[in-house]
């Protein structure tokens, strides 16, 4: 499972603000094997936020509309972590409920 850290929550709406967090949490809890450290900033921009998301020598940025449907910044994030390898396409599968390991 990949560690976060949130070095800053700027939604905001106290609800979703916690929403986004959770779901940034539960996306890399997704990330099985991986021990990563991401380090995430949530930026307020308006009429979307932005995530930002370090890894040691590397930055990426989500961009999630407003008003963020329940699972969008999950799904965002999964997404992202499954593009740079830190989840496999099993693990993305099980997260997003369409798989079952029996």
């Amino acid at each position: 499972m990949a560690q976060v850290e949130i070095l800053r929550n700027e939604v905001p709406e106290a609800a979703l603000a916690q929403r986004f967090e959770r779901e940034i949490a539960e996306a890399a809890a997704g990330a099985g094997g991986s021990d990563e450290r991401l380090v995430c900033a949530i930026l307020d921009e308006g009429l979307h936020a932005e995530i930002e998301v370090e890894l040691p020598g590397w930055k990426e940025r989500i961009h999630v509309p407003y008003p963020a449907r329940e699972g969008d910044v999950r799904r965002a994030m999964t997404r992202l972590l499954r593009d740079l390898g830190l989840m496999d396409d099993r693990a993305t599968m099980r997260h997003a409920g369409l798989f079952r390991d029996f």
